[in-house]
């Protein structure tokens, strides 16, 4: 039973006894008179109930560590996936990018040798056409700007 102050926090604390510790406290009475326990007989009794409760803290504690550990392996084990599925994630977009840049270089390079292309044809269709003119007006052939007739 606690009393509280008006942040919630306890003043003092009062105990009280309940029915059961006074019922614990008859029945210990009872041992000692009615069926003359020894001393020693309810001291060991004692002593036993309390390796008793001291070995099932014990083994509260020790599945609580246990549980523990297991949730941190696992907590590990999925931070250790994310991991793994984030760098898988990181290569696919590196080779992607890879494949991409590699796509365009030669994409370009192509784009430049259409170009470089077409500047030879057109200096050889150029060259072409002089030649050809001058090669009719040398044998003597039919002038351009002349009708035939």
């Amino acid at each position: 039973f606690n009393i509280h102050n008006c942040y919630n926090r306890p003043l003092f604390q009062v105990n009280f006894i309940s029915i059961y510790d006074i019922r614990k406290v008859h029945t210990e009475m009872i041992a000692f008179y009615f069926w003359r326990v020894s001393v020693e007989d309810f001291l060991k009794t004692k002593e036993l109930e309390a390796e008793l409760a001291w070995d099932r803290e014990e083994q509260l504690q020790k599945q609580e560590e246990e549980w523990a550990q297991c949730e941190l392996e696992e907590t590990e084990c999925i931070q250790k996936q994310k991991e793994e599925e984030a760098y898988v994630r990181e290569e696919a977009e590196r080779v992607r990018q890879e494949r991409e840049t590699h796509f365009q270089r030669e994409e370009q390079e192509c784009l430049e040798r259409k170009t470089r292309l077409e500047e030879i044809m057109k200096r050889t269709r150029r060259t072409e056409a002089s030649d050809k003119k001058t090669v009719d007006q040398r044998n003597g052939d039919i002038p351009k700007g002349t009708p035939s007739g």
